[in-house]
């Protein structure tokens, strides 16, 4: 069985890349918002 999520994500996020990702923190949340957007586009 197959759930669906709804992720609410402010515009703020969008920013997240270009951020300074030497902070382990950022980067992970950069890396976060990335797979969900690609997941997003993929249709998963």
């Amino acid at each position: 069985m197959s759930e669906s999520y709804r992720i609410y994500l402010d515009a703020c996020c969008l920013n997240r890349p270009f951020d300074d990702q030497n902070q382990a923190r950022i980067a992970l949340e950069t890396r976060a918002i990335l797979t969900i957007l690609s997941e997003c586009q993929s249709g998963q």
